[in-house]
């Protein structure tokens, strides 16, 4: 709820599903159990069955599995205290735009500009709470002043600006980017509370009627928190909205960046800061290549490989086969046309290579994984000498 609004999306939230409570809506069920589970917590359980049957052997197996469950490892935490827990480690707003992007739908509404706000995200599953802005260029002011966080957290905004694009196949497109960024802070004028309005995950101006109460947000667990006090707008928020807060640039920085070619939801590990060392030291000498086991680039994880070898097919047109060292232990990769034009960006002379002691020749770094329209996987790596 707190983070995205289904399994298979990696960017929103469900605030707003979750405060409404009118008994002819198709979510009323989440709302009922919402206030039931207001004291213990919220788990959702799923279990397919591959038959038909009726509510009540359902019931049945869902009863029974939750007897299953051992009392001890069953925690109970208030919606509230998960709301808080939840808004106890923000920093920042952080906001990522192109000022520039328009797609046929935007030009054809005469828009103009994309962005994504996010209030927070997650290491472990790389989920983005946070929602997508359209028309960025006239929505930036009544975003940075109502929808952003408390007003003693800074907001940091990032402008994308692609440079040049080129497609260097059917499948594949490189886009150069530059990137700038810019430290702002509001002030709330007086006697403006420092509210953060709610929106929808597709950044919709949402109002609600009729007018929700602190005492109704409490009900839900959205408490009033000194990193966010949020709100639900009774009424309609235009670009011409009065103001509610000054906006001023204080600063800026360089955003880090890393090296990448394609657009897909795998970029959020390319973006991750704290890549993981996936080799460990090795007592092992390579003596016959061949008789390592055998993986392939695309079942390996993001993060650094130490590498033992290169093997350079000369008399064949097959790709170099490549020596990684995964947690300690050997395999051999099989070169695939990344791999190969990484290696030569990499060495002035390419050519078999494979070291005679228990050290590396190089690391190699795994950015990500993407899926091609051709349903191909792609990898994108450099080598580190």
């Amino acid at each position: 709820m707190l983070q995205n609004r289904k399994l298979t999306e990696d960017l929103g939230h469900r605030w707003y599903d979750w405060t409404q409570v009118k008994k002819n809506r198709s979510n009323s069920k989440l709302a009922q159990t919402r206030d039931v589970t207001s004291q213990r917590g919220y788990t959702r359980i799923e279990i397919s069955v591959p038959f038909l049957t009726n509510s009540d052997v359902l019931s049945g197996l869902v009863n029974s599995f939750i007897d299953m469950i051992p009392s001890h490892i069953i925690y109970s935490t208030p919606h509230s205290s998960m709301w808080n827990a939840f808004w106890d480690n923000m920093k920042h707003t952080l906001i990522v735009c192109d000022e520039e992007y328009q797609d046929e739908e935007m030009k054809r509404d005469k828009k103009k500009g994309l962005a994504i706000v996010v209030y927070g995200y997650n290491k472990l599953t790389k989920d983005l709470s946070g929602f997508i802005v359209i028309d960025w260029q006239k929505r930036m002011l009544p975003i940075l002043e109502r929808y952003t966080l408390a007003a003693h957290l800074p907001i940091d905004l990032i402008t994308v600006s692609p440079i040049s694009r080129h497609i260097t196949n059917y499948k594949f497109r490189s886009i150069e980017l530059e990137l700038s960024g810019a430290i702002y802070v509001k002030s709330m004028l007086k006697n403006q509370k420092d509210l953060t309005c709610m929106s929808e995950h597709h950044g919709q101006f949402i109002k609600h009627t009729p007018k929700v109460s602190q005492d109704d947000m409490d009900r839900f667990g959205f408490v009033d928190h000194h990193n966010c006090h949020l709100y639900i707008p009774h009424q309609q928020i235009a670009e011409t909205s009065r103001r509610w807060a000054t906006i001023d640039l204080v600063g800026d920085f360089i955003p880090k960046t890393c090296d990448f070619k394609h657009t897909s939801s795998e970029l959020k590990s390319a973006l991750s800061l704290d890549k993981k060392n996936f080799s460990s030291p090795t007592t092992i000498i390579v003596d016959n290549f061949k008789t390592l086991p055998i993986v392939k680039l695309g079942k390996l994880l993001p993060g650094f490989y130490d590498i033992h070898g290169i093997i350079v097919h000369e008399s064949t047109n097959e790709y170099p086969k490549f020596i990684f060292n995964i947690s300690g232990v050997l395999y051999q990769v099989y070169g695939t046309q990344t791999l190969l034009d990484a290696a030569k960006l990499a060495f002035d002379n390419l050519h078999t290579y494979i070291s005679k002691t228990i050290d590396p020749i190089c690391r190699l770094e795994l950015h990500y994984h993407s899926i091609a329209t051709s349903k191909t996987k792609t990898s994108f790596v450099t080598f580190n000498l």
